[in-house]
Parts: structure tokens; C-alpha cells; sequence
């Protein structure tokens, strides 16, 4: 799946909306975790600045990618997938 393309229960919601929900969900589990950006893009092997623009909400990722941070996060991926219609 792919969140960049419209598709089944997410064309209630624009791109916009659901980038935002998932900065919400990341931001607030790095936090919990006490992560910092640098911690949590060394665990995903990805440049701190990957994960800034996840959390900022301007960047729409594919699914691949929300699971590489569910991983780095040790959250199952539905946790960061709440409040996406």
C-alpha cells in the first residue's frame, strides 16, 4: 500500500490530513520514548532529516517506510496508523 495514491478507506481523508496524523502518532511516541530525531533515524538507518520532515507533516511516506519507524519506535504499526479514517 501506498498512502501517496488515493485509495479505499483513505479517500475520506486528503494526504494532508493523514501526513499530519502520522506526525502526531510519531512525534508523540518518540517523546514517550525519550528519542530523540538523531536516535530514532540511526534505528531506521535513514538521515535525521527523514525523520524531521516525517514529524513536520510534510512528507506522505509509503507504507514501507511508516513500518521502518514503527520498527525504530518498537510500536506495533496500527499505533501509528490510529486516527487514519
Amino acid at each position: 500500500l501506498d498512502f501517496r495514491q488515493p485509495f479505499g478507506i483513505f479517500d475520506a481523508m486528503t494526504r494532508a490530513e493523514i501526513a499530519q496524523v502520522l506526525a502526531t502518532n510519531i512525534s508523540a511516541r518518540r517523546r514517550k520514548l525519550k528519542l530523540t530525531r538523531l536516535d530514532v533515524a540511526a534505528r531506521m538507518s535513514a538521515p535525521v532529516s527523514h525523520v524531521h520532515r516525517l514529524e513536520a507533516g510534510t512528507r506522505l511516506s509509503a507504507l514501507d517506510t511508516v513500518a521502518k519507524v514503527a520498527r525504530a519506535l518498537d510500536v506495533p504499526l496500527v499505533k501509528l496508523l490510529k486516527g487514519i479514517a
